[in-house]
């Protein structure tokens, strides 16, 4: 299963402190304070569909994690999350 930004979302980011965005979905209208790792997961399924697995490896390397074998679950768990607030839907 992949997951992919929801069609129509566009977003607008802002930050005033390190670790911590606003992040505004202009198609709701809604406004969300995510922290760096949901930026991450925001901006890389923004350029295409990905599996929680290679999702959660690209995040780690991109923001200079160490790999954290329970970090995958938790994904997961933030992804449906932000399937639920409509930002993102699993893709075939």
């Amino acid at each position: 299963m992949c997951w992919t930004l929801r069609r129509g979302v566009e977003l607008s980011w802002q930050s005033w402190d390190a670790g911590e965005f606003l992040v505004y979905d202009s198609a709701s209208g809604d406004t969300h304070l995510v922290n760096e790792v949901t930026r991450e997961v925001l901006r890389l399924l923004g350029r295409g569909p990905q599996r929680v697995s290679d999702l959660g490896r690209l995040v780690e390397d991109s923001l200079g994690l160490a790999h954290d074998p329970d970090f995958e679950e938790r994904l997961a768990e933030l992804v449906t999350h932000l399937d639920r607030i409509g930002l993102v839907e699993r893709v075939a």
